[in-house]
C-alpha cells in the first residue's frame, strides 16, 4: 500500500514539474490564454492541501511585494489591473508547485529533460534523414492553430 502511495506521489511530482516547465517556458503555454492556469492551479492547490503543506511567511511577503509592485506599475503605465491579478495568480501557482516539488525537483527535472531530449533527437534524426518527414511535420504544424 505504501509503495502505491509513493508511486502516485512520484507521478504527481512529475506532472507538477512538467506543468511548471510548461507554464514558464513553453511557447504554446506562454502565448496561450489564461485558462491553462485555471486547470493547473486548482490541481496544485488540492495536492498542496492533501499533503498538508503550509505557506512560508517569506513566500507570502514575496508574493505581496510582487503584487503591490505590479499594481504600482499598472497604475503608473496605465495598464488594466487584470495584469496585476494575472501576475498574482501565476506566481501563486508557481510557488505552490515549487513548494510541493522542492525535495525531488533535481532528480525528476533531469529525468523529464532526458525524455524530452530523446524524443527531440528522434525527430531531429528523422528530419535529417528524409526531407519528406520534414515536409510532413511542417504540414502538420501549419494546421495547428495557436
Amino acid at each position: 500500500m505504501k509503495l502505491k502511495k509513493q508511486r502516485i506521489q512520484n507521478r504527481t511530482n512529475i506532472f507538477l514539474i512538467f506543468s511548471l516547465i510548461a507554464l514558464t517556458g513553453f511557447e504554446f503555454f506562454f502565448r496561450n490564454n489564461f485558462l491553462i492556469y485555471f486547470l493547473i492551479g486548482p490541481i496544485s492547490f488540492l495536492v498542496f492541501k492533501k499533503r498538508k503543506k503550509s505557506f512560508n511567511k517569506r513566500l507570502i511577503i514575496f508574493l505581496s511585494l510582487l503584487f503591490f509592485l505590479t499594481i504600482f506599475q499598472c497604475l503608473y503605465f496605465e495598464n488594466p489591473l487584470s495584469v496585476a491579478i494575472n501576475v498574482l495568480v501565476r506566481f501563486t501557482i508557481y510557488v505552490l508547485i515549487a513548494s510541493l516539488i522542492k525535495a525531488t525537483i533535481v532528480k525528476d527535472y533531469v529525468r523529464i529533460m532526458y525524455v524530452i531530449s530523446i524524443i527531440s533527437l528522434v525527430f531531429h534524426s528523422l528530419i535529417n534523414v528524409s526531407n519528406s518527414f520534414y515536409n510532413l511535420l511542417i504540414s502538420i504544424s501549419s494546421n495547428i492553430i495557436p
